[in-house]
């Protein structure tokens, strides 16, 4: 699928641990993918990246910003809109947190 920064990949599954349950189980993932620079930037910085992730979480090794949830029998509304949200933001603020988070850092004596 394609957003406005770019494509995104949407994954759907049933999770491994509810395969053998009655009551099946289901885990919906983003994948966005981001520039390789921003992934060498962020190696071994990923605990401190992450901590300002709301919608997603940055995967250096991937070069992609990350969004999963488990899909709830009880409120798919909430849910499916909260994924919606990281679909279309979580790269974009994640990414936009980082420039200014180490902007911020640079600037400090």
């Amino acid at each position: 699928m394609e957003v406005s920064d770019g494509p995104v990949d949407f994954i759907f599954h049933r999770t491994a641990r509810s395969m053998a349950e009655p009551s099946p189980e289901y885990r919906a993932r983003v994948v966005a993918t981001t520039p390789p620079e921003i992934g060498e930037f962020i190696r071994d910085k990923e605990d401190l990246v992450n901590r300002l992730a709301t919608f997603g979480a940055t995967l250096a090794s991937e070069n992609a910003v990350l969004s999963q949830c488990l899909i709830p029998n009880r409120f798919v509304e909430t849910t499916a809109g909260l994924l919606a949200v990281a679909i279309a933001q979580g790269r974009r603020t994640l990414m936009a947190s980082i420039a200014r988070t180490f902007g911020r850092m640079r600037k400090r004596p």
